[in-house]
Order: structure tokens, then C-alpha cells, then sequence
């Protein structure tokens, strides 16, 4: 673990014909020294997808940043950024 890490959660919405296992390598590699997907959700009758991820970004003065390189790659859907252990309401 690195020291003064931030590690987060981010829970986001992608449509259904996005490959999700690598559309957001790119922003998740230049934002985070890690990124593990841990849970995947079917919403809107299969439309859509959930994902939730738990990530350690790199500079946390860059989260706004690499949050609006998602919301351009997921159709500006919502987005739930929190902290570990923190329970989060349904997008």
C-alpha cells in the first residue's frame, strides 16, 4: 500500500453495448495506481450496467478530472464517488 493513498469507491452507470471489462483502462491507468472491479449489475431491464469499482488514485487534486473522463466515456450517467465502508444510496 502506498502511503497518503485515497482509496475510493466509485459506482457508475455504462451502457450495454460498451465493453466495460476495458473501456475505462485508459483513464483508470492515468488517474490510479490501482483499479479492481468488484461488482457488475444489470439496471434498466439489461440496458445498462453498474459497476463498481475500488481504486487508489494517484493524486487525489485529480478526482474531479479522471470523474469527468468517466461521465464523457459513460454518457455523462451518473457517478457515486465514496469512501470505503461508506454505504451508498442506488444511482
Amino acid at each position: 500500500y502506498y502511503r497518503n493513498s485515497v482509496y475510493i469507491r466509485i459506482h457508475f452507470q455504462n451502457t450495454e453495448n460498451m465493453d466495460y471489462d476495458l473501456a475505462f483502462d485508459d483513464v483508470f491507468n492515468k488517474y490510479t495506481r490501482r483499479a479492481e472491479l468488484q461488482k457488475v449489475r444489470t439496471i434498466n431491464m439489461g440496458s445498462l450496467y453498474e459497476l463498481h469499482y475500488l481504486i487508489t488514485e494517484k493524486n487525489v487534486k485529480k478526482e474531479k478530472a479522471m470523474l469527468n473522463n468517466i461521465r464523457i466515456r459513460n454518457g455523462k450517467l451518473n457517478i457515486i464517488c465514496s469512501k470505503p465502508g461508506v454505504e451508498n444510496n442506488r444511482l
